[in-house]
């Protein structure tokens, strides 16, 4: 059902232009809320007005993006590119700036950067964000998502380090619009989830299980099973990415979990609200396939595992690299009986790749 909740007042028509104005937020994937909602919430603490475009097809499954939108003091419409292309046409045209968390010119991202290159034609200010550490166009490239095929409509892309984390052979084009800014998420995040034992280790697993053969992804799921068998002691929560789900819906092996392994599978309600960041956080240690994970565990201080197996993570550096399943025994088994401390990594992790941790703090400088 769409609302417009509000009226809306062309910027230009408002008292104080300068003080009061309009922006416009493109909703495409669940996950865009963790880096749109921080920045959504900032222009409201400013008295601005906020107008939301939501993909349409992804609102039914999830809750959390709808409850978001209901509370909220802010306007918004379910979309899709063509269909409801009158409906955004309106909604950009009262707005200054059009903000997305992720567009390119790839399939994937299409929604958002279709409703870009229409706010560009309509002559507004457009703004994208690096939505994660391996991004395809910025800092990520290979044969589905070649970096020089990777083009973004947005005329500023606010990335989260500075260029010297960019991929060797990003487009000049695309370069020439990055900001070094910061990641808009809150890395730190209120939940009521309760830690299910003294000591847990939170594993993650990736959204883009087509990076990965066949050998990556079994192995990593059965050094996984076999590491939790050797360590009954400890509990084990596995968080399958809400958009990728590999574990709990592509995966056609049949697994035998240990009982100190839980399933935290995002399709269910029971663990549909719960993010990345929250499961980090009742985490004393995190593993993660390559992922922005290692970025939230990092800022949070726990230690991080990344399993690397036969793929080149030199990004990830100076994380420590699971590549069989000693490895994983070997380093939980430590941190466990705390020989083992790798704060000071997760440390120079962070450096390496947050440009400013309280990057929301500037927000008007680049808006």
């Amino acid at each position: 059902m769409p609302y417009f909740r509000q009226k809306l007042v062309p910027f230009s028509q408002q008292h104080g232009s300068m003080k009061k104005q309009t922006f416009c937020f493109l909703i495409h994937l669940p996950q865009d809320l963790d880096l749109l909602s921080p920045i959504i919430e900032d222009r409201l603490s400013k008295h601005h007005q906020v107008i939301c475009l939501v993909y349409k097809k992804m609102l039914p499954k999830s809750p959390r993006i709808m409850r978001y939108l209901q509370e909220m003091p802010i306007q918004w419409q379910s979309v899709e590119s063509k269909v409801d292309f009158l409906k955004a046409v309106k909604a950009i045209l009262f707005s200054r700036v059009v903000i997305s968390a992720v567009e390119t010119s790839a399939r994937p991202h299409k929604f958002g950067y279709f409703f870009t290159r229409l706010a560009n034609l309509l002559g507004k200010k457009t703004i994208t964000m690096q939505h994660g550490l391996e991004n395809i166009g910025l800092t990520y490239s290979d044969t589905q998502f070649p970096i020089k095929d990777i083009q973004f409509a947005s005329k500023k892309i606010l990335i989260w380090s500075d260029t010297s984390q960019l991929h060797p052979h990003i487009r000049q084009d695309t370069k020439n619009k990055c900001i070094p800014f910061g990641c808009t998420k809150r890395f730190s995040v209120a939940t009521e989830l309760k830690k299910p034992a003294p000591f847990v280790v939170g594993v993650f697993e990736n959204l883009h299980w087509n990076r990965y053969d066949d050998l990556f992804r079994n192995q990593f799921i059965e050094d996984f099973i076999v590491t939790a068998q050797q360590l009954p002691e400890i509990t084990f929560l596995i968080k399958p990415h809400h958009e990728g789900r590999w574990l709990t819906d592509r995966c056609k092996l049949d697994f035998n979990f240990p009982k100190n392994i839980l399933i935290l599978d995002p399709k269910s309600p029971q663990w549909e609200p719960y993010t990345g960041p929250a499961i980090v956080s009742i985490s004393d240690v995190v593993v993660t396939t390559p992922s922005t994970i290692a970025l939230d565990a990092a800022v949070l201080q726990k230690p991080i595992l990344i399993s690397g197996y036969n793929l080149d993570v030199q990004k990830y550096a100076p994380l420590p690299i699971l590549k069989n399943t000693q490895d994983w025994i070997n380093h939980i088994r430590a941190i466990y009986n705390k020989q083992e401390n790798l704060d000071s990594l997760s440390q120079k992790f962070v450096q390496k790749n947050l440009f400013d941790s309280h990057c929301i703090d500037h927000l008007d400088q680049v808006l």
